[in-house]
C-alpha cells in the first residue's frame, strides 16, 4: 500500500513509529510513504520532511512559492536533494487539478484540486493572538474558511491541524455545531483516511 501525507509535522518520526503501516517494508530505510502534499511552508507543516531524507525517492506537491522557500531559501532543506531526484518537487496551482503519482511516475488513482484561501501569512509578535493576528484564516465569520469552502461538494470533508485552543473542539459549543451543520468533521489523532 502506498501512502501520501498531508503535511509533514515535526513529530512525523513518532507518527511513523506508532503506525505499523508506515514502517519500512524492506530493509531499514524503505517506507511506503510515496509523497507529501504541503499547504504552506510553516515549520509545523514541513519539518517532518527531514525525517524522510534517507535517499529514498518521494514526491513533494506544493505551490511554486513553497517550493522556492524550501529548496532555494532554506539551506536545511537542501539535504532533501543530496542525490538526483531524491525528492521530486511537483508544482501545483490553485484551481488546477492534478493526480498523485508514485515516485516512479505511475499514477495512483487519486486526483486533487487545490483551493486558494485568502489572508496571506503576516508577521506578528507576541502571544494570545486570534487566528487572523497569527496569519491564520479563522474558521468562522463571513470570510472564514467554513464560508469560503461552502461550495465544496465531497462525500467527506475534514478539518485538520486544529490548534488545541480552537473553540470548535468543544463539542457542546456553537462553533462545533456550526462546523458540523455545514457538513464537516474534525480529524482526530491517529485517524487514517483511505482513498
Amino acid at each position: 500500500m502506498s501512502w501520501f501525507l498531508l503535511g509533514a509535522s515535526p513529530d512525523l518520526r513518532t507518527q511513523i513509529e506508532a503506525n505499523p503501516d508506515l514502517h519500512p517494508q524492506q530493509g531499514t530505510r524503505s517506507t511506503p510513504i510515496c509523497g507529501v502534499l504541503l499547504t504552506c511552508c510553516e515549520l509545523d507543516h514541513v519539518t517532518g520532511l527531514l525525517h524522510l531524507r534517507e535517499f529514498q525517492l518521494f514526491n513533494v506537491y506544493a505551490t511554486p512559492s513553497v517550493i522556492s522557500v524550501l529548496r532555494d531559501q532554506n539551506s536545511m532543506f537542501r539535504m532533501l536533494n543530496r542525490v538526483p531526484k531524491q525528492v521530486c518537487w511537483q508544482s501545483l496551482r490553485p484551481g488546477q487539478e492534478f493526480r498523485l503519482k508514485l515516485p516512479v511516475g505511475q499514477e495512483c488513482g487519486i486526483q486533487c484540486q487545490p483551493v486558494a484561501l485568502s489572508d496571506q501569512l503576516v508577521r506578528v509578535q507576541g502571544s494570545a493572538q486570534r487566528a487572523r493576528e497569527m496569519g491564520h484564516i479563522p474558521v468562522g465569520g463571513e470570510d472564514g474558511s467554513l464560508c469560503q469552502l461552502r461550495g465544496i461538494r465531497a462525500g467527506r470533508k475534514l478539518y485538520i491541524h486544529i490548534n488545541n485552543t480552537n473553540p470548535m473542539l468543544n463539542e457542546a459549543g456553537p462553533e462545533y455545531r456550526a462546523m458540523r451543520d455545514a457538513g464537516w468533521e474534525l480529524a482526530e489523532d491517529g485517524w487514517q483516511v483511505t482513498l
